[in-house]
């Protein structure tokens, strides 16, 4: 299954000290609404939570006004959505990894952002 690649990539990324950082169109977490989750949330969220010294991120759209937590360690950020930006608004991002943080630099709808680990 998806579920155990995903366990097994992330015990190989733990042998090889790395970081993880995960994009997915639908999130595991929200503040806003459960109902757009994604239907396994709670399992993918279990597996990824058990890896959450090497997981740093999880990125996902979906959840089109946005939206940011952190649990257990690591960032779920849902990003705005392009289809609810106004006409002629910009709504996108470019995210740079460094060893010890993320930074979001936001444009339009999405404000700058940076998340230490």
């Amino acid at each position: 299954t998806q579920l155990q690649w995903l366990e097994n990539e992330l015990q190989t990324a733990v042998k090889k000290q790395e970081k993880v950082f995960i994009f997915s169109h639908v999130p595991l977490v929200s503040n806003l609404s459960y109902e757009i989750l994604a239907w396994d949330y709670q399992e993918a969220k279990q597996v990824i939570e058990k890896y959450a010294n090497v997981v740093k991120a999880y990125f996902a759209g979906h959840e089109h006004d946005g939206d940011k937590t952190v649990m257990n360690g690591i960032l779920h950020r849902n990003l705005e959505g392009a289809i609810e930006s106004e006409q002629n608004v910009d709504c996108f991002a470019t995210v740079y990894f460094f060893a010890n943080k993320i930074k979001i630099q936001g444009y339009g709808k999405i404000k700058d952002e940076v998340f230490e680990f």
